[in-house]
């Protein structure tokens, strides 16, 4: 961690170092060293105060409380408090900032609020913790005043640098506890395999169902999992089922009283993971069996056959396509019968299409309906009949037994000049309201919209409207997505705001690049000047997005939209439609318990491919299976970039072994944005010694070893921690000189914390910040990782390729750097052979026409042999060095390792 160096009194040794002034520092402080480190990197980055905070609060028992048989709110109310961070660290400082805010300005003493242990208890806080806390940061703050250590004040800091930059200190504290993303090979086709082409970003398994009666046990399920959506769609597979739950962007019951969950996947998705680390709810997971004879009968009644045989459905009318439900059991259930028809998607056929954007979520997600005149007038007619039916009161209230997850109804909406409206709407979720009355979620079919609105307030649905297909699409943008540096996958409010006000309420021409699972992966087009312009490259340019690659689910379907016909398309979609509305859970009506046979039978998982898992780096450390405490905010972190080459880095406050050493815990996480390279730069930022290496014709870098270093034999001081790592990234002399500067710039503020003055500490700030965030491009491109032939040895690099840094004296070297400026390697250009053979043949030309015209031996040459670096004067000179055996050997290796 940089509090020892690596010689005692001048030796090198394996067992004791010399002290730092990070040592020095870190010693007095009565912290864990890591938290005692993220104290002094708080001070090197200009956030001082907030890293005593967390230090603070991850020193002390946890300050977040999970009540018993309330442990998916505890959950919630915590990924809440990291406000989309994914950070145990910055949860802390989140809860401790608020509650010290509103203690200062006197909240919790009007008497129109909560007290303060109410208001702990309703956002599951600890209150005697966070006291304590604030007791531990006034004495870390004492300490650090006592060593000259206070915090400056940098003006005009935006909260998400601040964010990035807290980050970035966690990665130098937290050094070595760093754990990167484990794939399988063919990571993306696997993922798909798994769930059956379902969608992965909304969808769940759940195995140990009886396979050849699994659609009886539909009710069971729902019951388990209700406290995680109302509205879940089940597809059934043999032992398994796959919940699939809704995308609203609307508010749920939940989402009212906590944040969202950021990323593409519902919060209900990350609930229903929740449920599987919960000992208490895990252990409930279980179905209760019916009888083999009961089993029959109510196969029989379910599917009107006998289940041991096998009967084909229709898929379509035309008979087209056909699916055998019996023989391999494949069965979808809805809450509610839905009669509505799906939207009408563009054929295969259709490259471009012209939309109307009628709502929008963020600004890569949005709502639109069809520019075509039949579904112009499809939509004036569907608004005309609700609007006769309400004017000639021919549209009753919806009966309560009605007021389902799944029905389509009449859901009233105010507009812009406070009418209200009424429009078709499918009902998503139900619960009480403050007020004590019923209300529920509900989506709008044709806009692409939700709101809450009140139960008593729904009408039935006139059956002139019942038959025509619903009319909203959902669209993504293709082939970008948001800035991950501040917003971890989220799409800023400022760009949303930037979007809505660009595309709202007009009229597009979209460029279809896929359809998957109902959903348009487009870009979108608008005339303007009489040019088309793309609004996805807009977003690009203003910095609200880069250029990504689409999920191989979106990239199948590009091609095979190239390649088949619109009747394929045509038939697909169909299908889709008449399997997934086969049969509704009302007509199960199963909703008792089994009461002949007791039969338990435990259910696996739920799971996801997404989820992420991890891998340490270090060398001990790699063969542990690795586990995230269940109270982290990522103990349910899904992958939202399956597609993302690039290593995903998570950063551990602490970690604690297994009795079985086999496995290992991490508490306090942090996973850092997926930018490209982040690992590998932060790995080098931090440690206390690299050694880089090259490719084999040693034109590139290609990866480094990293840890404590190595003897004069290339043993390694420490190995359990050393580091392999391979770069995914191009990485350049420039990149190295960078690198080598923020580290000068950390040892200069270190060695002379002392006497240094806020006129030159708070400008070095500002620099480091600066540099770091030049350093991690969000466009750095991928690179296919190169392994060395010899892991873990070092001094590989030959004495005379070395590029040591020259510091000029600035540093004081004698008791140890904190952080060791790196050593570069000389480089040869990539067309460097070429060039030399190219003036080996030149010369020899010379040579030879020198010779046939009968020149003289002394003849005036002067110069030199590319291969050999060798000043050849005269002819004979130059005749008797190509007859040498030494130039003969180098130029044959330049031409084979040219070849």
């Amino acid at each position: 961690m940089g509090a020892l160096g690596v010689k005692s009194h001048g030796r090198v040794s394996s067992f004791d170092g010399d002290l730092t002034y990070l040592g020095k520092v870190v010693a007095r402080l009565p912290v864990d060293p890591f938290l005692g480190k993220l104290i002094v990197m708080g001070y090197l980055f200009g956030c001082l105060r907030e890293c005593v905070i967390i230090a603070a609060g991850l020193s002390l028992k946890n300050i977040h409380s999970r009540p018993f048989q309330d442990e998916l709110n505890a959950y919630l109310s915590k990924v809440s408090w990291s406000y989309g961070t994914f950070s145990d660290c910055l949860a802390v400082l989140n809860v401790y900032d608020l509650w010290q805010g509103m203690k200062i300005r006197g909240e919790f003493l009007r008497p129109d609020s909560k007290n303060e242990k109410n208001w702990a208890r309703h956002s599951y806080v600890q209150l005697s913790v966070l006291q304590e806390v604030h007791c531990l940061v006034k004495e870390l703050t004492h300490r650090l005043e006592a060593l000259k250590i206070t915090a400056g004040c940098l003006h005009n800091t935006s909260r998400n640098d601040q964010t990035f930059i807290l980050k970035v200190c966690f990665a130098g504290a937290f050094f070595p506890l760093y754990y990167k993303r484990n794939i399988p090979e063919d990571y993306e086709r696997e993922m798909c395999r798994e769930l059956s082409g379902h969608d992965p970003f909304t969808t769940v398994v759940v195995g140990g169902l009886p396979a050849d009666t699994n659609i009886l046990y539909d009710h069971q399920i729902r019951e388990l999992f209700k406290e995680c959506s109302q509205n879940l769609e089940i597809k059934y597979e043999g032992s398994k089922a796959y919940l699939q739950f809704p995308r609203t962007s609307g508010t749920s019951k939940k989402e009212q009283h906590f944040q969202a969950i950021p990323g593409e996947c519902p919060t209900a998705m990350h609930l229903a993971l929740k449920m599987r680390q919960v000992q208490r709810i895990r252990q409930d997971l279980v179905l209760t069996l019916y009888s083999p004879q009961e089993a029959q009968a109510k196969m029989k009644q379910v599917l009107g056959y006998n289940s041991e045989k096998s009967i084909t459905l229709a898929a379509s009318s035309d008979g087209a396509l056909k699916q055998t439900l019996g023989s391999i059991h494949k069965r979808v259930t809805q809450p509610q019968l839905c009669r509505l028809k799906c939207p009408v998607l563009p054929k295969a056929t259709n490259h471009t299409w012209s939309v109307y954007v009628t709502h929008v979520n963020t600004a890569g997600n949005f709502w639109v309906v069809s520019n075509e005149k039949s579904a112009a007038a499809n939509l004036c007619y569907i608004e005309s009949k609700i609007e006769y039916a309400i004017r000639n009161k021919q549209v009753p209230v919806l009966p309560r037994n009605h007021i389902i997850p799944g029905c389509v109804c009449l859901a009233s909406y105010k507009e812009g000049d406070g009418m209200e409206s009424y429009y078709r709407a499918r009902i998503e979720e139900m619960h009480v309201g403050p007020n004590g009355s019923e209300e529920v979620l509900v989506f709008f079919v044709d806009y692409g919209n939700s709101e809450v609105t009140d139960a008593s307030k729904l009408r039935c649905l006139p059956e002139s409207v019942v038959e025509m297909n619903m009319m909203a699409i959902e669209c993504m943008l293709a082939e970008v997505k948001p800035v991950s540096k501040y917003t971890h996958g989220m799409w800023d409010p400022e760009a949303t705001a930037w979007f809505k006000a660009r595309t709202l309420y007009k009229s597009f021409t979209v460029q279809i690049y896929s359809i998957v699972h109902g959903n348009l992966r487009v870009k979108l087009l608008e005339m303007e000047y009489g040019t088309l312009v793309s609004i996805n490259n807009l977003l690009v340019s203003k910095g609200f997005a880069v250029k990504a690659e689409e999920f191989f689910l979106s990239k199948q379907n590009h091609e095979l939209r190239a390649l088949y016909s619109s009747q394929v398309e045509e038939s697909s979609v169909c299908s889709d439609y008449s399997i997934s509305s086969a049969f509704s859970s009302l007509s199960f009506n199963f909703e008792t318990v089994p009461e002949k046979y007791a039969s338990k039978r435990q259910l696996r998982g739920p799971d996801s491919p997404l989820l992420l898992r991890f891998v340490a780096l270090t060398r001990t450390g790699g063969s542990k299976r690795v586990k995230i405490d269940s109270s982290s905010v990522n103990s349910t972190a899904l992958d939202l970039e399956p597609q993302n080459p690039h290593d995903r880095l998570l950063l551990a406050a602490s970690v604690t072994l297994d009795p079985s050493e086999s496995s290992v815990t991490l508490r306090g996480t942090t996973l850092m944005p997926p930018i490209p390279g982040i690992l590998p730069l932060c790995l080098l930022l931090f440690c206390p010694v690299a050694e880089l290496r090259i490719s084999e014709d040693g034109t590139h870098y290609t990866g480094a070893l990293i840890g404590l270093g190595g003897d004069d034999e290339g043993h390694a001081i420490y190995p359990d921690d050393d580091i392999e790592i391979s770069f995914d990234i191009p990485f350049l002399q420039d990149d190295l000189i960078l690198i080598n500067l923020i580290r000068f710039q950390l040892n200069a503020v270190l060695e002379e914390a002392d006497t240094i003055t806020d006129s030159i500490l708070i400008p070095t700030q500002k620099k480091l910040r600066a540099s770091v965030i030049k350093l991690l491009d969000e466009q750095r491109k991928y690179r296919e990782p190169e392994n060395f032939s010899r892991p873990y040895y070092w001094r590989r690099v030959p004495e005379e390729d070395i590029l040591y840094p020259n510091t000029n004296g600035v540093l004081d070297e004698s008791e140890g750097l904190a952080f060791p400026l790196h050593c570069g390697i000389f480089l040869r250009p990539d067309d460097l052979n070429e060039k030399i053979l190219s003036k080996l043949n030149e010369l020899k030309d010379l040579q030879k026409r020198l010779t046939t015209s009968g020149s003289l031996p002394f003849s005036k040459v002067n110069a030199t042999c590319p291969v050999c670096c060798v000043f050849l004067e005269t002819l004979m000179t130059l005749q008797n060095h190509f007859l040498s055996t030494e130039h003969q050997r180098k130029e044959l290796h330049f031409k084979l390792s040219d070849v």
